[in-house]
């Protein structure tokens, strides 16, 4: 009787196993589904070329993304990101002017904080490497939307030090909201976890022609760890 029993209550436990195990195979293993969303949250090492007096600074990038199957290993990738771009002027560049509301001279300096809504669209091509561990690199265009931002001016006055400071926003009349370029990246997934590093080139302008000022654009590092449904 006992042994019957214990056949039975084995024989409930490895049913329940297999459903749980059925069950956690359809949560997680998402390699036959032909679009999986995802989030992302991560820093963001932006900066501009063609730009001699001002270097890079960290922000910061939130987005989902989703993930449309093509064919066995490419896929289509894209989402919205809010990434915060931006510069800041480099020790020894500072410039010297007259300030034109007290007539004192000063050093300017400044630190830029951008915000972008971005849409990329890559391409990619999923490398398997072990179970549930994929390796996929990719490339292709982003566009993106200046949400706002503010842009920190810092005056250190010659005659005694003082010093002031203004915000004003990122986006005015002289700046370029829309912004577009090339990127490329390479993608770390273990099951649904994903590491991502990717580099942006823009291709816009960041300060509108008519007002010269020099031919920077932007140039963007993003380290993000993501999750997938």
């Amino acid at each position: 009787m006992k042994t019957r029993i214990k056949s039975i209550l084995l024989s409930c436990l490895l049913i329940t196993t297999m459903s749980v195990s059925a069950q956690y195979q359809n949560v997680y293993d998402y390699e036959d589904k032909p679009v999986v969303f995802g989030v992302r949250a991560g820093v963001a090492m932006s900066g501009q070329y063609n730009q001699d007096s001002e270097k890079s600074k960290l922000g910061i990038d939130i987005g989902f993304t989703v993930d449309f199957r093509l064919a066995d290993k490419l896929y289509l990738l894209t989402g919205l990101d809010y990434v915060v771009k931006g510069t800041k002027t480099k020790e020894g560049h500072e410039w010297e002017r007259v300030h034109d509301g007290n007539g004192r001279e000063y050093k300017g300096s400044l630190v830029r904080n951008p915000a972008y809504l971005q849409l990329p669209l890559r391409v990619g091509y999923k490398l398997p490497v072990a179970d549930k561990f994929y390796i996929m690199p990719y490339a292709g265009p982003y566009i993106a939307y200046g949400l706002g931002g503010k842009t920190k001016y810092t005056y250190t006055y010659l005659d005694n030090g003082d010093i002031e400071t203004e915000k004003r926003d990122s986006f005015d009349g002289n700046v370029n909201r829309f912004d577009y370029g090339l990127g490329l990246g390479v993608s770390f997934e273990y099951s649904q976890f994903v590491l991502t590093a990717e580099y942006d080139w823009g291709l816009q302008r960041y300060v509108k022609k008519e007002h010269g000022y020099n031919d920077a654009k932007n140039k963007c590092l993003t380290i993000t760890l993501g999750y997938k449904f």
